[in-house]
């Protein structure tokens, strides 16, 4: 068991970064159904408060509880916010705002990690705040179990992390339920761009396949940043080298798996997390509803400990790796691919090396069923180099906010089809750039432990 003074700091710490402490805005209305259809809005927040908030002046901001599916079909509430620029449209406009799709990375898996109840959104002037500043509408879901943790009858809902399909379907439908709550700004066919960073990247990933199969008016591509094709075969990749640089904090995404496997299987019931991490899980993690920087703190130093030897083999865990994997089936284009290579991998996921995790692995693939099958799709990728798993964001900024900018104003050229693989290089060749994989907006008055709290 954990020491209670080590119980109390973790939660001090994830709480630190919340707008509000009072989560009751977050309830699933009574008015929601397991029946109704998805996209639906069922409170609507037309202006939140942004006293405890870093918003920029002149940005303002909606939240919005809605239906969405789960990755079995089932409809839960969910919630998201709507990042408004300053600008109003003008008097006669009958498109409404660009609409940029944003997908986050990881916060966690609780109710109080949702993005929309972070002081800065979790990604701030990286991503969102950025977008609203260049005129457009952000429409971002916290993802089902993020934000409402259960229906109104109390039954609790399991954030299913990095469950693509599922992660999908909560931004589809947070922009069908944005679109439906705010007509007057937001409209059906109104043009927008989806893109997302690292678990965001997959989710966006999975939206592009969605795309194919239903696909929403208005889609002007998507942007993947520092995404994974598969998060098993990396840690299996891992197993296989432990000690490799890449491989050691690639190893702490077990218990996210292991966490995910059972949100989408219940019958799987943690079964591979060990006796001394099913403590930790339920007694400090659970108990706290602690989020993902203090969430490093609790598994970070019993890594070699994690998990039972060959959890991945379960059944479960093969099901859920069948249902997540991206990468290999039709997707919408265009897709801009960005990632960071820095000897091989952006820290995290795996770039160029030759393992069957690695994105330019998958890539490979992908773009063989692109040509063999005659999708006509493009998909352009781009390797960053010296660059790691958040400085990978800005480090490419110049190019995705191009991108997106160029296509939800119908600037950008007609996309030519098939793939294309490139690498950018650094000046000086990144010598004498910072080197981390957390974002770089503190100096040395934070102390070390507490990056992850002010960074997000």
């Amino acid at each position: 068991m954990l020491r209670l003074g080590h119980l109390l700091l973790t939660r001090a710490l994830c709480f630190a970064a919340h707008a509000s402490s009072d989560l009751s805005w977050y309830e699933a209305p009574d008015n929601f159904t397991s029946t109704q259809q998805p996209g639906v809005p069922l409170k609507i927040e037309q202006a939140t408060d942004l006293t405890n908030y870093t918003v920029p002046g002149g940005l303002s901001m909606s939240r919005i509880i809605y239906t969405t599916l789960d990755a079995h079909g089932r409809v839960l509430p969910a919630s998201a916010y709507i990042l408004w620029p300053y600008h109003a449209l003008p008097a006669n406009d009958t498109s409404g705002y660009d609409v940029a799709l944003w997908a986050h990375g990881t916060s966690g898996v609780f109710q109080p990690c949702a993005p929309s109840n972070y002081r800065s959104l979790q990604y701030h002037f990286m991503v969102p705040y950025l977008l609203g500043n260049q005129g457009m509408a952000v429409v971002a879901p916290d993802y089902a179990g993020l934000g409402v943790g259960s229906s109104p009858n109390g039954t609790q809902i399991r954030h299913p992390w990095a469950t693509s399909p599922a992660n999908a379907n909560d931004m589809a439908f947070a922009l069908t339920a944005a679109r439906a709550a705010f007509p007057q700004y937001l409209k059906p066919n109104g043009l927008f761009v989806a893109l997302g960073h690292s678990q965001g990247g997959r989710a966006a990933w999975g939206f592009s396949e969605r795309q194919a199969i239903s696909p929403l008016a208005g889609y002007r591509g998507t942007v993947l940043i520092a995404p994974a094709g598969s998060p098993v075969k990396i840690i299996e990749n891992a197993m296989e080298d432990p000690t490799a640089a890449w491989a050691i904090p690639s190893l702490t995404l077990q218990t996210l798996i292991i966490d995910a496997v059972t949100a989408v299987y219940p019958s799987y019931n943690w079964a591979g997390y060990t006796n001394q991490t099913l403590d930790i899980y339920h007694n400090a993690f659970e108990r706290y509803q602690v989020c993902l920087p203090t969430s490093n703190l609790l598994f970070g130093p019993i890594v070699a400990n994690l998990t039972n030897p060959g959890w991945q083999n379960a059944s479960e865990v093969k099901a859920w790796a069948d249902l997540t994997q991206v990468g290999n089936k039709r997707f919408a284009g265009p897709v801009l691919l960005i990632a960071g290579n820095a000897n091989g991998s952006d820290g995290i996921i795996p770039y160029d090396l030759p393992i069957s995790s690695a994105v330019l692995t998958t890539v490979n693939e992908l773009c063989d069923m692109n040509e063999k099958g005659g999708w006509d799709q493009s998909l352009q990728v781009v390797g960053f180099k010296n660059v790691t798993h958040f400085p990978v964001i800005q480090a490419s900024e110049n190019m995705w906010l191009d991108w997106v900018k160029q296509r939800v104003k119908g600037a950008a050229p007609k996309p030519r089809t098939g793939c294309s693989i490139e690498s950018v290089e650094a000046f000086r060749g990144g010598k004498d750039s910072w080197k981390s994989l957390a974002p770089n907006f503190l100096v040395d008055w934070v102390n070390a432990t507490l990056t992850w709290e002010y960074t997000l």
